[in-house]
């Protein structure tokens, strides 16, 4: 009787087990479906606040580029001098500054 007895309950050992492990794998799968991982959201730059620091005409020191970076939540700055070239590549997360020969802000956008 002992010999019928073992084989039986490694069977049912078996079969529990393996409904175990398809429960959990469709449990991950439906988590998955129902909760999407999203990328973090990168930062914009928005010019809108900076109208009320009225950049054009004051000189660009490292405090008010610091202002206008925390206000327009970029996420870095561009310092062009108006006589010189800039690249035209397109950031959404960046301030641009454009500044004249003797570091007075000409104008501000984002880009």
């Amino acid at each position: 009787m002992r010999v019928a007895v073992l084989p039986c309950c490694l069977f049912s050992l078996a079969a529990l087990a393996g409904c175990a492990t398809g429960s959990k794998t469709s449990e991950v799968a439906q988590v998955r479906m129902v909760f999407p991982v999203q990328a973090p959201a990168r930062p914009q730059c928005d010019a809108k606040p900076l109208e009320r620091l009225a950049l054009t005409g004051q000189v660009a020191s490292q405090e008010l580029i610091d202002q206008a970076l925390h206000d327009s939540r970029a996420a870095h700055a561009r310092v062009m001098r108006d006589d010189h070239v800039a690249d035209a590549s397109i950031n959404p997360a960046r301030l641009n500054l454009r500044v004249s020969v003797d570091n007075r802000i000409i104008s501000s956008s984002c880009g």
